[in-house]
């Protein structure tokens, strides 16, 4: 209802804002600026009414862009009957809001690139999100979500992680003792990332997303991924919901865990249970194993 949207975004607001947060964003000495062409791209999609082939010229002026867009929309879960290389063709299929998530991703991956950040470690970040969001969009599918909330759902998961790019880009040194850490201790990212920083890259990730336009779904998705009973419990699966399951679901083994018996600990078993999730987990574990889209 509308009571609750408005509480949710001003919730959002109020958690990206923190005083913690916003000193460490003021500590950082690189903060992802899209380009010129990438701004423009995104000015482009606000617009009313604007035409797939304007958006598909303003694509083509970025070869990086172009190259990740065609990437994307020939892999196997959009199940296109033969390789896709017209950049319009690839615009009409994903749709205008994972377009602007993937320049996103691409416009962050430039800007980080460029700064001198470890290439490796921006590589396995980059195939990570790209990883959850193919399971978030597969999963979302299955249950019947809207159109939009797929499309909100595949962004939120490519954008998971753009705080943890930003972190790399300022404190690789501190990131390294978090990965460190957590080898030899074990434990969770998020708690690590808050000793080290008193903040973590939900938050820092949904802080961008926020500054670049998104809409609170995919913010809040965002903000939220690692521990959605902070946003309140929900009566009925959505984004959030989605986008957690998805992201633990594509670690190493997780799936083979669940359908084993087990339970990865750090699934939010009382928001999934809430929202009539838990009782999905094994169908979409099984669809995070399959090499095809359903």
């Amino acid at each position: 209802n509308l009571a609750g949207a408005v509480e949710r975004t001003l919730a959002i607001r109020r958690q990206i804002c923190a005083p913690d947060l916003m000193a460490l964003i003021s500590r950082a000495h690189t903060i992802p600026v899209l380009p010129d062409n990438l701004a423009r791209l995104f000015a482009l999609l606000g617009t009313p009414n604007v035409a797939i082939a304007e958006v598909a010229d303003a694509i083509a002026a970025d070869l990086g862009l172009t190259a990740q867009i065609l990437k994307l929309v020939n892999t196997a879960f959009f199940a296109t009957p033969a390789d896709i290389s017209d950049v319009a063709q690839a615009v009409e299929l994903l749709g205008f809001e994972l377009i602007r998530s993937i320049a996103v991703l691409t416009g962050s991956f430039q800007s980080f690139q460029r700064a001198g950040v470890d290439l490796q470690a921006l590589l396995r970040l980059t195939r990570r999100s790209e990883s959850i969001a193919i399971a978030a969009q597969r999963i979302a599918r299955l249950d019947g979500l809207s159109p939009e909330e797929v499309d909100h759902c595949q962004s939120a998961g490519l954008l998971a992680h753009v705080g943890s790019l930003m972190l790399f880009a300022n404190w690789p040194g501190e990131m390294y003792c978090v990965q460190q850490e957590l080898d030899r201790a074990g434990g969770g990212i998020i708690a690590a990332e808050r000793r080290h920083f008193e903040a973590a890259h939900p938050e820092i990730g949904a802080g961008l997303l926020r500054l670049w336009g998104f809409n609170d779904a995919i913010v809040e998705a965002v903000l939220h991924h690692h521990a959605p009973s902070a946003a309140g419990a929900r009566d009925r699966i959505g984004p959030l919901a989605v986008v957690h399951a998805a992201q633990r679901l594509v670690k190493p083994g997780a799936a083979e865990m669940l359908l084993g018996g087990g339970r990865p600990t750090d699934l939010d078993m009382d928001f999934l249970a809430a929202c009539g999730a838990a009782e999905r987990l094994a169908e979409w574990a099984r669809l995070c194993l399959q090499d095809d889209p359903p």
